[in-house]
C-alpha cells in the first residue's frame, strides 16, 4: 500500500513540473490577484516568495525521484530526511496564498521574508565575531563580511517599516506556520487525526535531519561490529515516508490550485 501512494505522490509532483521549465514563475494575468499584490508592496509580492518555496519544492523532488529508480526507497531515511523540505516549502507557499485579503498575503510574505533575512545575519557575524580573523591579513574579508551585514540589516530595517505600515507582525515560528496550512486546508487535509499524524511525521524528519535520536527511538535493531561494539542501526517505517510524501503531494496540489485561482483574470479579488 505504501508504495502505492508513493507512486501516486510522486507523479502528482511530476504534473506540474512543466511550470518550471521557463525558470521563472508562469506569466502573471492582468487584472488576476497575484499581479494586483504589488500595489500593496513592491519589496517582495507574495508570489514571488511563494515561487521561490515552489522551486524547493521541485528540487528536491526530484532527488526523491531519482532515489526511487534507483531502489524504490529501500533504505527510507534518507528519503525521510530529504522529504522534509518538500513539506515545509509546500507549506509556506500555501500558507503566504491562503488568505483572501492581498494585504493579509502581503503580510505573510513579508514575515518570512523577514525571518530569512534576520537568520542570514549569523553567516557574516560568524567571520566578524572570529577572533583569529582580526588581523591586518583579514581585512579584505572583514570588509566583505561588513557589507554583507549592512546589507542584510537595511533589508531588514525595510520589511519591518513596510510590516509596521500594514499592521503586522514580524513573528514567524515554522510549527505555527505547518499547523495553520492544515487548519486553513479543513477536511481537504483529512481528518483530525490524520493532520496530527502528518504533523508529527514531520517532526520526527525534521528531527531526523538533526540526528536526533528520539526519532527511532524503540525501532532500531542493534548488531555487533567487526570490533564487539554493540550499534543501534537506525530504522524508518516506509509508512511514515509515504505519509510525509503523500500529505507534501497534496499540499503542493492546493498551492497550484490557489495560484491559478489567483493569477485568473476576473478571480478573487484583493480587497484587504
Amino acid at each position: 500500500m505504501a508504495d502505492q501512494e508513493l507512486r501516486r505522490a510522486l507523479h502528482t509532483f511530476a504534473v506540474y513540473r512543466h511550470r518550471f521549465e521557463e525558470g521563472q514563475p508562469p506569466v502573471l494575468e492582468p487584472g488576476g490577484a497575484l499581479l494586483a499584490d504589488e500595489t500593496v508592496c513592491s519589496l517582495e509580492p507574495p508570489y514571488m516568495r511563494a515561487w521561490f518555496a515552489l522551486t524547493v519544492v521541485e528540487n528536491h523532488v526530484q532527488a526523491l525521484d531519482a532515489l526511487w529508480r534507483d531502489n524504490q526507497f529501500a533504505n527510507a531515511g534518507p528519503a525521510f530526511t530529504l522529504a522534509r523540505t518538500p513539506f515545509i516549502g509546500a507549506c509556506t507557499a500555501y500558507w503566504i496564498l491562503q488568505p483572501d485579503s492581498s494585504e493579509e498575503r502581503v503580510i505573510r510574505a513579508l514575515r518570512v521574508v523577514h525571518k530569512d533575512l534576520t537568520d542570514s545575519q549569523g553567516r557574516f557575524k560568524d567571520f566578524l565575531n572570529d577572533p583569529t580573523l582580526q588581523g591586518q591579513d583579514h581585512k579584505d574579508g572583514r570588509r566583505l563580511a561588513n557589507e554583507g551585514l549592512k546589507d542584510m540589516q537595511e533589508r531588514v530595517s525595510r520589511v519591518r517599516s513596510a510590516l509596521a505600515e500594514l499592521g503586522g507582525s514580524t513573528k514567524f515560528v515554522e510549527t505555527e506556520l505547518v499547523m495553520e496550512t492544515f487548519e486553513a486546508m479543513g477536511e481537504t487535509a483529512g481528518d483530525p487525526w490524520t493532520r496530527l499524524l502528518g504533523l508529527d511525521t514531520w517532526r520526527r524528519a525534521s528531527g531526523a535531519a538533526h540526528a536526533r535520536r528520539w526519532v527511532v527511538a524503540g525501532i532500531g535493531e542493534q548488531y555487533t561490529d567487526p570490533y564487539g561494539r554493540k550499534i543501534e542501526r537506525s530504522a524508518y517505517e516506509r509508512s511514515d515516508l509515504a505519509r510525509l510524501v503523500v500529505t507534501t503531494a497534496h499540499i503542493y496540489e492546493q498551492v497550484w490550485k490557489r495560484w491559478d485561482e489567483l493569477n485568473r483574470s476576473g478571480g478573487p479579488r484583493p480587497f484587504g
